[in-house]
């Protein structure tokens, strides 16, 4: 890719005068669909990147400005961490058969179970497959717990 097709953000100005926006919204539009062709789901967390660093630019003081990375970078962290657990539980491999401690075998996978867990980014939703052995009081297993 040459520099020609990268977009670009003309202007790093955030809010409104005269009624246009002022940092330019189809640049960001397009530096999100870029990102999103390379990793799906990438652009938001790009156009927020874009959009802090401008914020940072604009910051009166280096104290105002390490606020503002470290409070809304940690989200942008966060959104990164989110992401790649939902390309993993994505790519989760559903297997014939799981048997836990307890020796019973739960053969009857369920996608889409969640939980949420604090991480030092933030908290996050970890989706994985369920594996249910159909007897009552036997619990579920989730072997992506134990990764």
């Amino acid at each position: 890719m040459g520099e020609a097709s990268v977009p670009m953000v003309l202007r790093c100005e955030v809010g409104i005068a005269e009624g246009k926006p002022l940092m330019e919204q189809y640049g960001l539009d397009e530096l999100a669909a870029s990102a999103d062709a390379v990793v799906a789901g990438l652009g938001p967390l790009a156009a927020g990147l874009a959009r802090l660093a401008c914020g940072a630019g604009r910051a009166v003081t280096l104290e105002a400005m390490e606020l503002l990375v470290l409070e809304q970078g940690r989200e942008l962290l966060r959104g990164v961490l989110q992401l790649a657990l939902d390309r993993q539980a994505e790519r989760e491999v559903r297997v014939p058969q799981v048997t836990g401690a307890d020796g019973v075998p739960r053969r009857r996978a369920e996608r889409g179970h969640a939980r949420t867990i604090v991480t030092r980014a933030g908290k996050v939703v970890v989706r994985r497959i369920a594996y249910r052995s159909g007897v009552r009081g036997v619990l579920s297993l989730f072997p992506r717990d134990a990764c």
